[in-house]
C-alpha cells in the first residue's frame, strides 16, 4: 500500500499488535503538495509518538517490498529524534530476517485486537509486527480477491500468528515457532507452486477474524488448560477434527488453517 499527504502535516499515535505506529491528517493548508512513493525519502513528520510526546520523524528511505509481486507495497525507513540525546533512530526493530522497515496501514487496533474499520488514521506498521507480517503473507487488508474482500483475512491472519485464540487479544505463542499457513484464496495446500508438507507438522487450528473457530490443540501444550478456561468452546466439533481438509469441510466460514509442530509436554 502506498502513502501519500502532503509534508509535515501528520500526527502520530499508538498502535496494538507489535512494534506499530499510526498517522493521523490533519486539515491540509490552503496550498498543499501532495508527495507519493519514493518521493516521499526525506520527508519530515512532526508528530506524537505512544506517550503523547512530539517528536521529529524522518522517512529516510521508500522502496517496494520486493516480496510483493503485485509491487503495491511500499517499506518505509522511518527514524526518529530522541529529545533526551537529539540522536536519531529506527523507530522499528529489525525481524527475522533483519529487516527494520515498515508498512502502511489504515484504520487502528483495540486491546482486544481487533482492526477497526472507519478511522482516518494511517498506521506505520513495522515488519517484525504481525500486521505488516500479515501484509506481506499476501492478507492485503484494501483488497478484493475473487470477489472477497481481504480485510477479514488480514485480520484473521493477525490472530493465527499471535496464537490469539479467544479474540481478546492475548497471544499464546512464542516468537520465532513454525507454521504453516493454509486458506482457499491464497495459500492453497493443493496449488502446484507450494512446497511439499512437512512431515513434522500437524492441524492446529482454524480462524476467523474474530480468532479461533475451532482448536485441535495448542501451538503449545502448556496453555491448553487456560485457553480451555477462557474459551471452552473452541475445543467443540463433536466428532474430533485432525486434519485441514476436514475442517476446511466443518468450518465453512473459516477463512484461515494452520498446522505446527505438536509439543508434547516431556
Amino acid at each position: 500500500m502506498n502513502l501519500r499527504y502532503s509534508r509535515s502535516i501528520l500526527l502520530l499515535f499508538p498502535l496494538l499488535l507489535g512494534a506499530c505506529n499510526s498517522l493521523q491528517p490533519q486539515p491540509p493548508a490552503p496550498k498543499t503538495e501532495t508527495i507519493a512513493g519514493t518521493a516521499l525519502k526525506g520527508t519530515y513528520i512532526t508528530a506524537l509518538n505512544e506517550r503523547g510526546q512530539s517528536l521529529k520523524f524522518q522517512i529516510r528511505d521508500v522502496e517496494l517490498d520486493s516480496k510483493d509481486k503485485q509491487r503495491e507495497v511500499y517499506l518505509y525507513t522511518l527514524f526518529y529524534q530522541d529529545p533526551a540525546t537529539n540522536n536519531w533512530q529506527n523507530l522499528c526493530p529489525p525481524d527475522r530476517e533483519g529487516v527494520a522497515k515498515a508498512v502502511v496501514l489504515t484504520g487502528k487496533w483495540d486491546e482486544r485486537g481487533n482492526h477497526v474499520k472507519g478511522d482516518h488514521r494511517t498506521m506505520f506498521a513495522c515488519t517484525n509486527g504481525v500486521a505488516a507480517k500479515c501484509v506481506r503473507l499476501e492478507y492485503k487488508p484494501w483488497k478484493v480477491l475473487n470477489g472477497q474482500s481481504l480485510w477479514k483475512y488480514h485480520q484473521a491472519c493477525t490472530r493465527m500468528l499471535r496464537a490469539d485464540y479467544c479474540g481478546d487479544g492475548l497471544p499464546h505463542t512464542r516468537e520465532g515457532t513454525p507454521i504453516v499457513i493454509h486458506d482457499r484464496l491464497i495459500h492453497n495446500p493443493q496449488a502446484p507452486d507450494q512446497t511439499p508438507p512437512d512431515p513434522q507438522m500437524s492441524f492446529e487450528a482454524a480462524w476467523d477474524e474474530h480468532g479461533a473457530v475451532y482448536v485441535n490443540r495448542p501451538r503449545w501444550s502448556e496453555t491448553t488448560a487456560a485457553i480451555q478456561r477462557k474459551c471452552p468452546k473452541k475445543f467443540q466439533s463433536g466428532k474430533r477434527i485432525r486434519t485441514v481438509e476436514q475442517a476446511q469441510k466443518r468450518y465453512p466460514q473459516a477463512l484461515i488453517f494452520n498446522e505446527s509442530i505438536d509439543r508434547q509436554p516431556k
